[in-house]
């Protein structure tokens, strides 16, 4: 099957587009892990009142919102309602059913 002259053209116009959008990414420095990280803390941070509303719309339609507490406070919750950490129950129950 032969390539045609046409189909050429646009074959070299899409990677002079690449090469131009990664010369432009060089240009602007280097991506580091560390820049990737900022700039996805940042979207976050940014949209972060959207999600909470799109997950209570989507979890709770009824309209009652999602309380957002922090892993201390729920430690602290569990805790308060005679759960110890040390008493690994959770996971003593997923190695019996495991065992079963």
């Amino acid at each position: 099957m032969a390539t045609t002259m046409e189909e050429l053209e646009q074959r070299v116009a899409s990677l002079e587009k690449l090469v131009a959008i990664c010369l432009g990414a060089l240009a602007e420095g280097e991506d580091t892990p560390a820049k990737r990280g900022a700039r996805m803390l940042q979207r976050e941070l940014e949209t972060r009142a959207e999600t909470i509303a799109s997950w209570n719309k989507y979890f709770r339609p009824q309209g009652d919102p999602v309380e957002v507490i922090s892993s201390k406070e729920l430690r602290d919750r569990l805790q308060a309602k005679g759960i110890r950490p040390e008493d690994n129950e959770f996971s003593r129950a997923i190695i019996a059913a495991r065992e079963e």
